[in-house]
């Protein structure tokens, strides 16, 4: 037995161990005599993980690739695909020698839990569930196992079996707060409100002793079977329309399909199909730009688009180019030039309604836009700038149906802040109900994030659900135990249960942790009071009050600068350039250390024709936010007074601010550091 034991770690090429609970529990629960055998085996088993890794990377590189940004990376596409299939047929294979290996091994739980951890980090959910219930029925007692169970069962989609599986690992753990909220989230999705509500409650109870603990470690307890992780905040990356079917096969567990897809799209795929001599430029020119070489890159893109200018490749690369260059006019019209020629180029309509964004022409980016998901309706990009757009304009339920749209369209990653959006939107139609769900998606697909958990838990406090407004902030502690907004939260969910003391207690943690705001330290004072304390009570709620006042004072501040540069710039339309710089003026009063003030009074003297106190200004603005637009208008305000010697130095920094706003874009572009 030892020595096939042995043979398995040489022999096994592959992915990984889904669960480390279910690992150590493995390890740690067997027979004196088999701990060593049994850790062979789960060595074996962790070293497949690799394989899983590889084929991770591999994947990531394909949707690099794919991307197109350049126009020269179809030979790392072709090679990340071929890369992404190996990789599937090493982990499988691997898994295969596996199975084989401990099929010659007495079968134990300890034995099926590892093959059906292996099994489901390969995502085969079935096969996994099959090894776990045979674990089940020989250890019966173990809580790991059907966790494990629960897991597999929630990403096939039926989260009321999952619900039973976690129900019987938490009568094994009572005392597990990982297990109950999940039993919690199970609950929700089958739609068991009353259920969830009790579960949350629970989950609130048992955390209460770790609430105190500031010092401890951040956490992450939370396990979600998927291949990409979702990391919290980031905006989504969507595959190009071309490629959504094999996407679609990864989300859905087939990843066999998913490399034909793959490899079927990409030979449809225009990218790199440009034929000589026009090809050797672009790949010099996207090269260049890599490099942040922008005129080198202009010089070959440019010769590409004249030896074939009805090569929309090249004109698409060519406007990149430009933009780098920061020549965003000419890139405009060769990327419109690049539309009209490859009416279905997701990539040419997206780029093009990009720099139109970049131009700030938000109508014409709408309207492109609009063209974009008509002509490919399953472009993830189009729909999530369109729902941007609509956001930005107050239209939130056009915003809402591109959100949705975007949810169904298998975003790579930042599917969180997807569902943020989707909450966020629905709370400002007062649609709590949809606040809820999108909320609770967000939590499922990114079930670590502490935002996810606190944001949640404010929409349940302000409908009145303090139950579980206290057991989501009470997670977001425990993922993160020094955010004060979290412990602010449960601070004012106990105080509406009014359990003073501990709402006290929380409170004080949640200051301590740097949450000063209004309604925390008026919390504090009305928790202090009724907790038998009115003097520090009275304290913290005159405390509360200065800082109402400092708050009210600030945005009657910020809505008067507002409503004058408001009436400065009518007046500028207009033609009264007087009146403008007078508006201007006492924009500046209110705020003296502001440079957009500085550069706003200074622009609207000269445009009154007064350039020697615009200098005065323009200089200010220079000094306190150096940009462009200032140093332009410095340099013209300085010849209309004569002064071409400041004219010259200021032309200089102009210069060097231009190039470093072209190397910020080359930088955005092309990722580099």
């Amino acid at each position: 037995m030892r020595s096939v034991l042995g043979l398995l770690v040489g022999i096994v090429v592959g992915a990984g161990v889904g669960s480390g609970v279910a690992r150590a529990q493995g390890a740690a629960q067997c027979a004196a005599a088999d701990c060593a055998a049994l850790q062979q085996v789960w060595q074996a088993a962790a070293t497949l993980h690799e394989a899983k890794l590889q084929f991770i990377a591999a994947v990531q590189r394909v949707t690099q690739a794919q991307a197109g940004l350049f126009g020269d990376e179809r030979p790392q596409l072709e090679a990340a695909v071929t890369a992404m299939r190996r990789t599937l047929e090493a982990w499988d294979e691997g898994i295969a020698r596996f199975v084989a290996a401990t099929d010659r091994l007495t079968m134990s739980a300890d034995l099926r839990v590892a093959r059906g951890t292996v099994l489901l980090d390969r995502h085969r959910m079935a096969d996994a569930l099959g090894e776990l219930n045979e674990a089940a029925r020989l250890a019966p007692d173990r809580a790991d196992v059907p966790a494990l169970q629960a897991l597999a069962l929630g990403a096939q989609g039926l989260p009321a079996e999952a619900l039973k599986a976690l129900a019987r690992a938490s009568s094994r753990a009572p005392d597990n707060p990982v297990l109950v909220y999940g039993q919690a989230q199970r609950a929700l999705e089958s739609h068991q409100p009353a259920d969830a509500q009790r579960y949350l409650a629970r989950v609130a109870q048992l955390l209460a002793p770790r609430m105190g603990d500031t010092a401890a470690a951040p956490q992450a307890p939370f396990e979600r079977v998927g291949l990409i992780r979702q990391v919290p905040g980031l905006a989504p990356i969507f595959p190009l329309a071309r490629y959504a079917a094999a996407y679609a096969a990864l989300a859905s567990n087939d990843f066999t399909s998913a490399g034909t897809a793959f490899a079927e799209a990409m030979q449809a795929d225009p990218l790199g199909r440009s034929g000589e001599p026009v090809r050797g430029p672009i790949v010099g020119a996207a090269g260049a730009l890599r490099r942040g070489q922008t005129g080198e890159a202009r010089r070959l893109a440019e010769s590409a688009v004249s030896v074939a200018p009805g090569d929309a490749e090249a004109q698409r690369v060519l406007a990149r180019v430009l933009w780098a260059d920061d020549a965003i006019e000419q890139a405009l019209e060769h990327a419109a030039i690049a539309v009209r020629l490859s009416k279905g180029d997701e990539r040419a309509r997206l780029l093009h309604a990009e720099l139109l964004a970049s131009a700030g022409r938000s109508g014409d980016t709408r309207q492109a836009l609009e063209e974009t998901v008509r002509v490919e309706p399953k472009s993830g990009t189009a729909h999530y700038r369109l729902a941007l757009l609509h956001q930005a304009d107050g239209r939130l339920a056009e915003a809402r149906a591109a959100l949705d749209q975007c949810a169904r369209l298998n975003a790579i990653v930042g599917q969180d802040h997807i569902h943020f959006l989707q909450g966020s939107i629905a709370a400002n139609q007062a649609d709590i109900d949809a606040t809820i769900e999108a909320y609770a998606r967000r939590v499922d697909v990114s079930p670590n994030s502490t935002e996810a958990h606190r944001q949640i838990a404010e929409v349940y406090f302000l409908q009145g659900r303090d139950d579980e407004a206290l057991a989501e902030h009470s997670v977001a502690v425990l993922l993160t135990p020094r955010n004060g907004r979290a412990h602010g939260g449960r601070g004012q969910a106990l105080l509406r249960q009014q359990r003073y003391a501990a709402a006290v207690a929380a409170f004080r943690l949640a200051v301590s942790a740097g949450d000063d705001r209004i309604e925390t330290r008026y919390g504090l004072g009305v928790a202090l009071t009724r907790d038998g304390h009115p003097e520090e009570g009275r304290a913290e709620i005159d405390a509360s009050q200065a800082l109402r006042s400092k708050a009210i004072a600030q945005g009657q501040l910020e809505f008067e600068q507002a409503a004058l540069r408001r009436a400065a710039a009518a007046a500028q339309q207009d033609g009264r350039h007087d009146d403008a710089v007078a508006l201007f003026e006492r924009v500046l009063a209110l705020d003296p250390g502001s440079g957009r003030s500085q550069q706003d009074l200074g622009s609207a003297l000269l445009a009154a024709g007064r350039p020697g106190p615009a200098v005065q200004q323009l200089r200010a603005a220079l000094e306190t936010g150096p940009t462009v637009e200032t140093a332009a208008a410095l340099a013209a305000a300085l010849a209309a007074v004569g002064d071409e010697a400041g004219r010259t130095a200021v032309m200089a920094r102009h210069a060097q601010l231009v190039e470093e706003r072209r190397r910020d874009r080359v930088r955005a572009l092309t990722g580099a550091p």
